[in-house]
């Protein structure tokens, strides 16, 4: 009918006039063409390719002595070739669809097997609302299309029904329950409180399924990251300078519910070796002779929560080096005392190291040297003396030696 829209842009005009009068028919008052009225006054008129918008025609009937009607009423059409775009689908519950699409425009919903739910139309602001029945489940697929008054039917909008989606309660507070060392010795997984030499450690915790934790670091946010379907997440922080560091995190749902912070997680990033001063080794006497050559007295002292590796003791001069594990040194405290076995080393320098690793994990090696002489202060060679007048002693004397 006249005032309607087509997606057509090639229409045929149709119509009635005098039996075998030529009809003129006028696009937008400019003469487009002519046809013949048929024995029944019945005409038809092709329209060329028309572009979008609104067009006019009319007609005049002429007949064969040359006389020319007044012109038809006029007879407009909206020429619309373009569909529409795909409808927004409001997050849902599964009990009511909701959403917008082109203002009067109708709106098509199917599920995810493309069965038709229903149809409603788009209102004059382009808003619509469907309720289906039985309501949809959580997780099912809900497609929308767009058909406007032309015909012309555009993309789907897509949504997933989340029972959940007007959720207003708060997910449980995420916990951190440990940080990955990387560096070695002490790499593996730490506990709060715990001191590392990794100054990049990786945190690792549980929360709510699908939520973005926010990590704080001494209550700073430094980052997100997204729990996964068993709820485990895992941040990387970047290099942090030593001292003491106090992480936590908080757990935000799909509905913006923000959870309370975790507890916090306390690490101590130290990357400096242990040093001299907090840290020694040295041999009772700096001399070890024949009465003392078998075994030699260290002691010293390590920082707090150090341990001993080693302690081995070598001879420039050769031998069987003495190496002694850490469990097998007495340690009281920071002070610790050792008796070494000094029979398979050679008379020569000898060189204690201690090798330590702190409570980070950081390694150093501390030493000191002495001596080791076994023919200092040995008993003189004796001594022969003979009565005899030639000082000798003979075969057969009878003198005694001394």
């Amino acid at each position: 009918d006249s005032g309607a829209s087509t997606n057509d842009a090639t229409p045929r005009l149709n119509g009635q006039a005098e039996a075998g009068s030529t009809v003129t028919v006028f696009q937008d008052d400019v003469e487009i063409g002519t046809t013949t009225a048929g024995n029944d006054g019945t005409w038809s008129f092709p329209v060329e390719a028309l572009p979008d918008g609104e067009v006019t025609f009319s007609a005049t009937a002429t007949d064969a002595n040359g006389n020319e009607s007044v012109a038809s009423d006029p007879f407009t059409l909206t020429i619309d070739t373009t569909a529409p775009n795909a409808p927004i689908i409001d997050p849902t519950d599964g009990e009511t669809i909701t959403g917008t699409a082109e203002a009067g425009s109708t709106v098509t919903l199917r599920d995810d097997d493309d069965n038709v739910l229903g149809t409603v139309p788009a209102d004059e602001n382009g808003n619509w609302s469907f309720t289906p029945t039985p309501a949809l489940a959580d997780g099912a697929a809900v497609t929308a299309t767009a058909t406007d008054d032309a015909g012309n039917t555009g993309p789907e909008g897509t949504a997933t029904v989340d029972v959940d989606f007007d959720d207003q309660t708060p997910p449980v507070a995420p916990t951190l329950n440990s940080a990955t060392d990387n560096v070695a010795p002490n790499a593996g997984n730490l506990d709060s409180g715990t001191s590392t030499n990794d100054a990049t450690p990786r945190l690792n915790g549980q929360a709510e399924a699908g939520s973005t934790v926010t990590v704080f670091q001494d209550d700073v946010e430094v980052g997100t990251t997204t729990a996964g379907n068993d709820g485990t997440w895992s941040f990387p922080v970047e290099a942090l300078p030593d001292g003491e560091v106090t992480f936590s995190a908080t757990a935000t749902d799909a509905n913006g519910n923000v959870s309370t912070p975790s507890d916090p997680f306390t690490l101590t990033i130290d990357t400096t070796p242990p040093a001299e001063g907090d840290n020694t080794v040295s041999f009772a006497d700096d001399v070890y002779s024949a009465d003392e050559a078998d075994s030699a007295i260290l002691t010293g002292q390590i920082e707090d929560g150090a341990s001993i590796d080693t302690l081995t003791i070598t001879s420039d001069a050769g031998g069987e080096p003495v190496v002694i594990e850490g469990v097998d040194i007495d340690l009281t405290g920071g002070t610790f005392s050792t008796l070494a076995d000094l029979s398979g080393l050679n008379d020569g320098t000898l060189t204690a190291t201690l090798s330590i690793t702190d409570e980070a994990g950081n390694t150093a090696d501390f030493g000191d040297t002495a001596t080791l002489d076994t023919l200092a202060d040995a008993a003189p060679l004796a001594t022969l003396t003979s009565n005899d007048a030639d000082g000798l002693i003979n075969a057969g004397d009878a003198d005694t030696a001394s």
